[in-house]
């Protein structure tokens, strides 16, 4: 239980800014999956899943994503509002019980984010996010500087965030690129250095095209 309260954060900016968005010039698209590859065209990538990860469905997101809202409307009295702007395209984890790790790839469409003008901004907006919804709870949140990571043959900003709370350690690292007008964005959560590994083969395997 206590992996799911502090991973809160770990779908809310993206699934409540989320909506299902088609844009008419580069027509956007969330991809597809054949076998266990996952491709997408608009962002030009493909990502070969291997053993152990899970990819999580329609249900399953479903399922997590009511159980953590709800933990945020019971703690803060505030209920969560959708909005348009942003779509998940693939979720993914090894421990399909507590989530854990997790890799969630998702897209945000600047256009309907005036406040966000490239990734740092993005990047900033998020972790002030997730301290305004741990704000009720007793956990110590960080974020390192704001640096960059390629992967593949794209530069990615990227920063981690660090949450701590009694003997209970976890990271969420989080990277952002500006691909036309939409960021796409890779989110990591994990909490040893196994688990770390694990992400970083999985998104060594994004080729880009």
């Amino acid at each position: 239980m206590k992996s799911k309260l502090l991973f809160i954060t770990t779908l809310f900016f993206v699934y409540c800014n989320s909506q299902s968005s088609k844009t008419t010039n580069n027509i956007f698209e969330k991809g597809t999956l054949q076998g266990n590859t996952f491709s997408n065209n608009y962002f030009g990538f493909r990502l070969k899943i291997d053993s152990p990860w899970h990819i999580l469905n329609k249900t399953d997101l479903t399922h997590l994503i009511k159980e953590r809202t709800d933990m945020i409307d019971e703690t803060t009295g505030k209920n969560l509002s959708i909005a348009k702007g942003a779509d998940i395209l693939l979720s993914l984890t090894i421990d399909s019980i507590e989530n854990m790790p997790h890799v969630l790839i998702s897209s945000l469409n600047m256009t309907l984010f005036p406040q966000i003008k490239n990734e740092r901004d993005y990047l900033d907006d998020y972790f002030k996010q997730v301290q305004k919804m741990y704000e009720n709870y007793d956990v110590q949140i960080t974020a390192s500087e704001i640096g960059q990571e390629t992967i593949g043959e794209k530069t990615f900003f990227t920063t981690l965030i660090t949450i701590k709370a009694e003997n209970f350690l976890a990271y969420q690292k989080r990277y952002s690129i500006k691909i036309k007008d939409r960021l796409l964005n890779l989110m990591t959560n994990y909490n040893s250095d196994f688990y770390l590994k694990e992400c970083q083969s999985l998104l060594n395997n994004i080729k880009w095209e």
